[in-house]
């Protein structure tokens, strides 16, 4: 495992290739301090460093996400051993932290297990304005500063669109993450395609975020968790 940078280029292309099947993103997700943890053949990892924004409190932690398997390794526990090494270098690089992972489909494991953060949304189809452009790419990314949830340094893979004060971006799938409120979209028309999704916040929603802190005896763990 290694920061995404220095990640070889034939093990980027195929973490991508497993993402964008996966998952449907449309750009490349990961900034250049990432981690990524993988296993050739078998299932990549991704870990960012950032810091969660709270209505009450914030508080530095890693972002365990674009977690996935090849479909003929799933059920061996390759999942395990990538966070368990990836949790470990991210604690040798950043020391003791907690590690986020969001859930939309919660195992029967933690079904008894109280979430520490929720971040209700659910997701609806969103149709783009199919107009002559009017909305403008920026760059500015600043609107999101104070926006509950998880921040990284760099918004790699972000796009930011602005019309007479409006403003609205883009996360790396496409999908509509922030927006003033519903008469920005209204009017929207930064997609090259008709159809999205956008999040909304409701209490209806289902995705939990489930903080976790792992503490690992250099001598004694490091070894028997990181992959090799």
């Amino acid at each position: 495992m290694t920061t995404w940078k220095r990640v070889p280029a034939g093990v980027k292309a195929w973490a991508k290739s497993l993402w964008e099947d996966g998952f449907k993103i449309r750009r490349d997700p990961a900034n250049s301090d990432d981690v990524l943890a993988w296993i050739p053949r078998k299932g990549v990892l991704l870990a960012k460093y950032g810091k969660w924004v709270g209505a009450d409190r914030s508080t530095y932690m890693v972002y365990m996400c674009y977690n996935y398997v090849t479909r003929d390794s799933r059920g061996a526990g390759i999942s395990e051993q990538l966070i368990l090494s990836l949790c470990n270098e991210c604690t040798r690089r950043w020391g003791p932290v907690r590690f986020m992972f969001e859930l939309q489909h919660v195992p029967r494991s933690l079904r008894d297990a109280t979430p520490i953060l929720r971040f209700s949304y659910v997701w609806i189809p969103f149709l783009s304005v199919q107009t002559p452009p009017r909305w403008v790419p920026t760059s500015d990314m600043r609107m999101l500063a104070g926006y509950r949830g998880f921040h990284t340094a760099q918004w790699t893979g972000y796009r930011a669109f602005e019309y007479k004060g409006m403003k609205v971006v883009l996360d790396p799938h496409n999908d509509v993450v922030y927006y003033d409120d519903y008469a920005s979209l209204l009017s929207f028309d930064g997609l090259p395609i008709a159809g999205a999704y956008c999040r909304v916040f409701s209490p209806l929603g289902g995705v939990r975020v489930y903080v976790e802190n792992m503490y690992f005896e250099p001598e004694l763990t490091f070894k028997h968790h990181l992959l090799v």
